[in-house]
């Protein structure tokens, strides 16, 4: 039952996140094309759990912020604690990876998904450029505050 609730809360966050100008109609067919092509793909019955997975799977732990210290500008890992805002970072990238690629907005979204889904393409790239970025400026974490 909690997992349901999970994935309905997950649903209309992304709703809001793809609707243009107020037309929440408007997002939810998008959603629901996006929904359909996954479900197309894969064959699958609930596309919503596999597109809830991927961002279980694929949501950032850590952002870098930029701090200035003394004359330099240090790149400094900042954890992610909220799950909320691991979600809400990797939904932004998703829209704008989708929005910026050819073609129409649910045939790339639902490609980037399904690529993540099996372990290769832009998301999988980015989450490992993230943590070699991390990994390389692990040194500089007590420069939080």
């Amino acid at each position: 039952m909690k997992l349901k609730n999970n994935i309905r809360l997950f649903k209309y966050k992304f709703i809001t996140l793809i609707m243009v100008r107020g037309n929440k109609v408007l997002a939810e067919k998008l959603l629901n094309k996006i929904l359909f092509r996954i479900k197309k793909r894969l064959q699958c019955t609930n596309p919503l759990e596999i597109l809830y997975s991927v961002f279980e799977d694929r949501s950032p732990l850590f952002e870098i912020e930029s701090k200035r210290v003394g004359k330099k500008t240090l790149l400094i890992p900042f954890p992610i604690k909220s799950k909320s805002r691991r979600q809400h970072l990797l939904m932004k990238k998703i829209v704008s990876a989708a929005k910026k690629s050819n073609g129409s907005f649910t045939d790339s979204f639902s490609d980037i998904i399904v690529d993540s889904f099996h372990n290769k393409g832009l998301l999988v790239q980015q989450q490992s450029e993230m943590h070699d970025l991390v990994f390389t400026n692990k040194s500089r974490i007590n420069f939080r505050w």
